[in-house]
């Protein structure tokens, strides 16, 4: 099958990147890249509470390498990731691992072109999970530039394993605009707690719901958030359920 690169981390502006003569290179702006500086909940229920970002690839696809630039603010390089975890999954409920990465510090200078193209082996996946491990100091920050996937689609049925906790939320409408609700099926009388992040894993609303099994219902208003991706996590007495949510103009 033919080979591609799949592009789903690209952070230069646009007006940077039209006028850039080596596409390669990246930039030296803090805002040209990805921190997260806040611990929150994983997609992958095992995981502790971290630094990550989740890639949906819209299909699954088999995951042959993966091209990285590090975080290139020259105040901030040791903000840049050192080890970096990749996991995958076809439907966010079963999770692989597949290896740790060691990264490269970037020079902080716009000539940088990124690391080499690094071999992955993921069998196929829809979903990637990237998550820090550790960076270049000892920073409550970390950070990266760019990342590229190259890929090769897989002729297979894109069907989802359904979920069998008892455990669930069910989002409407999805996608939203100003407000959503979150239809919760509680399975225990234990207390809830549940957050809502963005694919880069910043936190945009959390709380705990106190009163234990049955049926609740959550608003989230939502005018002030960025059109895009969200990650709806809940987790009751270790039991845990996640589903995806879509912020539209």
């Amino acid at each position: 099958m033919k080979k591609f690169i799949l592009l789903s981390l690209f952070l230069f502006s646009t007006r940077l990147l039209i006028a850039q003569c080596y596409p390669d290179r990246h930039s030296t702006n803090w805002f040209d890249g990805w921190k997260s500086c806040e611990a929150s909940v994983s997609p992958n229920p095992v995981n502790k509470n971290g630094h990550w970002l989740l890639f949906d690839l819209g299909q699954r696809y088999r995951v042959q390498k993966i091209k990285i630039w590090n975080y290139n603010d020259p105040s901030q390089l040791d903000n840049g990731i050192s080890k970096l975890k990749v996991e995958y999954s076809g439907n966010k409920i079963n999770w692989y691992e597949d290896r740790i990465l060691d990264l490269d510090k970037a020079p902080g200078h716009n000539r940088y072109e990124g690391m080499d193209w690094m071999d992955l082996g993921i069998p196929e996946a829809r979903y990637i999970l990237l998550t820090a491990e550790s960076n270049f100091a000892k920073s409550s920050c970390y950070g990266l530039g760019e990342v590229l996937f190259e890929v090769e689609k897989l002729l297979i049925s894109d069907v989802e394993s359904q979920q069998t906790n008892v455990l669930k939320a069910i989002a409407q409408p999805n996608p939203f605009n100003q407000q959503v609700y979150l239809d919760l099926e509680l399975s225990n009388q234990y207390p809830a707690n549940y957050q809502v992040s963005d694919m880069y894993g910043k936190i945009w609303k959390s709380s705990q719901i106190e009163s234990g099994k049955g049926k609740h219902t959550l608003r989230i208003l939502t005018e002030e958030w960025p059109v895009g991706t969200y990650v709806f996590s809940i987790r009751q007495n270790g039991e845990s359920f996640q589903t995806f949510l879509v912020k539209m103009k």
